[in-house]
């Protein structure tokens, strides 16, 4: 039977100096018992837990497997639940409430940066270029150790919009060489106006925050970025294609979910259902359950689909949503089942609504990040399904692109893959990625590799335009 603990920690260390007293312990810890356990019981084991990245501080029920030998600091693992609100009230009821967070301190660089990596490249026509990296200095002289997680927009007329985690803290699959570093992660950005063969400086465009998710809403003009910070589900506003952003701003959604990670997608003007309607999806908690959420304003308010089983999708994680050409919408998600393919699920009225799980043989994972996308705009694209994600059960290598002509639903009858693949640097590591329309000949992909002076299969991200004429059916 697994034992389970409470910690709010910073970098491992209990959050202000502050412990709750035994018997209100033992209130927050049978809370965990009774909200957290039944739902992750006998879904993690040692065989099966995985890491899915950093998350911001806040109380948690973890099992003592992920804690120190001391029992009071998270060490690894993702058999875990995010309770904050629920053990703080716990706790208040217990007659020793929490004390409120503590800002934390302004971090400073402590590491030089890094040389600008070695690009891999992946085919002959293919042209590709660094994006993020390990020890990446930014505009504002802040060195970030790890720049993780991709996610990128076509805006039209070459203008391209990267976002990633810009993070403070090591591993996770980046250990550049000599560095030990810790504190809280930045979303960060950088944009081309040249459809990606030249890149801005690094910038960080909120603060203390991360898991964010990127789309472009070519109604209004705006380019929005729905992120995880302090306050919860937040988001970013620019109105200058990526010059300039806003504060962070609560969407007010009533759950707590990470987004995506990579792109939201807005709703076609044709589109029978909801023309113009801003989607994104993400995920509370690792391999628990995944949220859809959609605008109808233009990111002014939002509201949460429905499913089959409520208001969710269950056991599933990072998550991504793509337009079909009849109009439905397609989930695509990782998950931690048996199976080891990607989870999918259909919304036949543009999102309001997503029916039961089903899983695409087809589509094999190692468990890991993937993208799916199709360009709604002739100028953009082919209008095919394209996905990527390592392109075997095996591990985080060897991507694969896969493209398709005949998928207007549900595999395995209404959506297959048969219509070209583009093995993306074969003998290499290959992790997250984010695809994106580039233009009627070529296909836009951000993906995570290896590079020099760094372990582990997120140290680079690099961007490459792939020919479209080079998918091999």
């Amino acid at each position: 039977m697994m034992m389970w603990g409470l910690v709010a920690m910073v970098g491992g260390v209990l959050a202000n100096g502050w412990s709750p007293t035994p018997k209100c312990q033992a209130a927050a810890d049978a809370f965990c018992l009774s909200d957290c356990v039944p739902k992750i019981k006998g879904r993690c084991n040692a065989s099966n837990a995985r890491r899915s990245g950093p998350a911001p501080v806040m109380w948690r029920c973890y099992p003592r497997s992920e804690l120190d030998p001391t029992g009071e600091n998270y060490t690894s693992g993702t058999c875990y639940c995010s309770r904050d609100a629920g053990i703080r009230q716990a706790l208040a009821q217990c007659g020793d409430p929490a004390p409120p967070p503590q800002p934390a301190p302004e971090p400073k660089p402590d590491i030089k940066p890094f040389p600008y990596p070695v690009v891999p490249h992946i085919g002959r026509d293919t042209v590709s270029n660094a994006v993020f990296w390990r020890g990446q200095q930014a505009a504002d002289g802040t060195v970030y150790p790890c720049v993780r997680i991709p996610g990128i927009i076509n805006a039209g007329g070459g203008v391209l919009i990267a976002v990633a985690e810009c993070r403070r803290t090591v591993g996770d699959g980046c250990l550049p060489t000599g560095v030990k570093s810790s504190g809280p992660r930045d979303v960060c950005m950088r944009r081309s106006v040249d459809s990606g063969q030249h890149w801005s400086n690094l910038t960080a465009i909120a603060n203390d925050a991360g898991q964010d998710t990127i789309v472009y809403d070519a109604v209004a003009k705006l380019v929005i970025v729905n992120l995880l910070d302090t306050a919860g589900n937040s988001q970013v506003v620019s109105h200058d294609l990526g010059l300039t952003w806003s504060a962070p701003t609560s969407i007010g959604l009533p759950v707590s979910s990470d987004t995506g990670p990579g792109v939201g997608i807005q709703l076609g003007p044709s589109n029978p259902h909801a023309p113009g309607r801003l989607l994104f999806i993400g995920h509370s908690g690792a391999y628990i359950q995944d949220y859809v959420w959609y605008s109808d304003d233009h990111g002014t308010t939002y509201n949460l689909s429905l499913t089959a089983t409520g208001r969710s999708l269950l056991k599933m994680d990072e998550a991504q949503l793509v337009e079909l050409s009849n109009g439905d919408v397609l989930a695509n998600m990782r998950n931690n089942e048996p199976q080891h393919l990607r989870g999918v699920a259909l919304s036949t009225d543009g999102g309001t609504t997503f029916g039961e799980i089903q899983f695409d043989a087809g589509l094999p994972e190692p468990v890991c990040m993937g993208s799916v996308i199709r360009a709604t705009d002739p100028a953009l694209g082919d209008g095919a399904v394209y996905f990527s994600n390592p392109g075997s059960t095996a591990g985080r290598v060897g991507g694969l692109v896969r493209r398709s002509e005949h998928c207007t639903g549900l595999p395995p009858h209404d959506c297959t893959w048969a219509d070209g693949t583009f093995s993306v640097y074969p003998a290499g590591d290959f992790a997250y990625s984010c695809l994106s329309p580039l233009n009627s000949t070529h296909v836009g992909l951000l993906w995570e590799t290896n590079t020099s002076l760094c372990t582990g299969a997120s140290c680079l991200q690099v961007f490459s335009a792939i020919p479209i004429a080079s998918f091999a059916a």
